[in-house]
């Protein structure tokens, strides 16, 4: 099975270390909070995945920032991580770029 693209979610970024992301030759997209507050998915660490995707021929990045207050702890949905209040532009970000159509570089505030 072939993989024609990727995205990478906060939740995942603890873990996604692991994975051989510089042998991806799919194009990926990042969509990441900057008030992330989890220690298991810092912003810092976003860009750096990023990087390591060595062999993509395309990586975005979309940075949100801004949304509704926290209604969670730091690495629950109902925080920066799950883009509270900011879901459906980064939905409709996701499914632009899905579609090949063009993404912005920023969400927010």
């Amino acid at each position: 099975m072939e993989i024609s693209w990727c995205a990478a979610l906060p939740c995942l970024s603890s873990r996604i270390w692991r994975f051989p992301l510089e042998r991806i030759t799919s194009p990926a997209l990042f969509v990441h909070h900057r008030q992330d507050a989890c220690q298991e998915s810092p912003f810092d660490q976003a860009v750096r995945l990023r990087q390591r995707m060595t062999r993509s021929p395309r990586t975005d990045f979309i940075e949100v920032q801004g949304g509704d207050p926290p209604r969670s702890t730091p690495c629950e949905a109902m925080s920066p991580p799950g883009f509270l209040g900011k879901e459906r532009e980064v939905v409709a970000a996701i499914a632009d770029w899905i579609a090949g159509r063009p993404t912005p570089a920023q969400i927010g505030p």
